[in-house]
């Protein structure tokens, strides 16, 4: 399953749907092509909007709507909407400004996995923290309920969103991954020492 498939999955039932920081629409034209959804794609960029727009063509002019904005559209209302692709510092400035009318948020970071962790935990139900496989490159996906919940984020938490001790097959290949990959480190940092113990403990 790709990365798009695989969020659009995550993203469960839903009748709208909000493409954060959409660029060229990939993940919203695929939830028009696969549901009934209307979709708002939004982006920052009126260039990345207009490939957008020009993706998804006439077949969904109905359902599609498009918003230049740095975020999620003000007073937006949803039932998911998914950030991909973004920094965590970034998605956790997104999500300290958007609407409280959208229930879900589907979230896939590319850096400081740490950082939105810590805030997520402590300010959201998270329903899913896992690992999908695309390509040859794992991807973190983590599921939020947009209502109010503080976990103690400890570092099994903060590091690979193991909060259960349950280990989904593609987690368990991801911190196999990662473990080899803090093994050919040349200097360990704290942080790094830290992260290779927990591995070593889980798998």
């Amino acid at each position: 399953m790709s990365r798009i498939e695989s969020l659009i999955m995550y993203a469960g039932q839903f009748d709208s749907l909000i493409d954060v920081g959409c660029d060229h629409g990939y993940i919203g034209l695929y939830a028009l092509e696969k549901t009934t959804a209307k979709v708002v794609f939004s982006d920052i960029s009126e260039k990345c909007l207009s490939k957008a727009r020009i993706n998804s063509g006439e077949k969904f002019r109905d359902r599609a709507e498009f918003v230049v904005c740095d975020g999620v559209p003000k007073d937006s209302k949803a039932d998911v909407a998914i950030i991909a692709g973004m920094g965590g510092q970034n998605i956790i400035k997104i999500l300290q400004n958007a609407s409280s009318e959208i229930n879900r948020f589907v979230l896939q970071p590319m850096s400081n996995v740490d950082k939105l962790r810590e805030y997520i935990y402590t300010h959201y139900k998270v329903e899913v923290d896992d690992v999908i496989e695309d390509g040859g490159r794992f991807y973190v996906v983590i599921v939020i309920k947009n209502e109010f919940s503080n976990v103690a984020v400890d570092d099994k938490i903060k590091y690979f969103g193991i909060s259960n001790g349950e280990i989904s097959d593609a987690k368990r290949r991801f911190l196999q991954y990662k473990r080899n990959i803090l093994k050919k480190s040349i200097a360990f940092s704290t942080e790094s020492v830290i992260q290779l113990n927990l591995i070593e403990n889980l798998i």
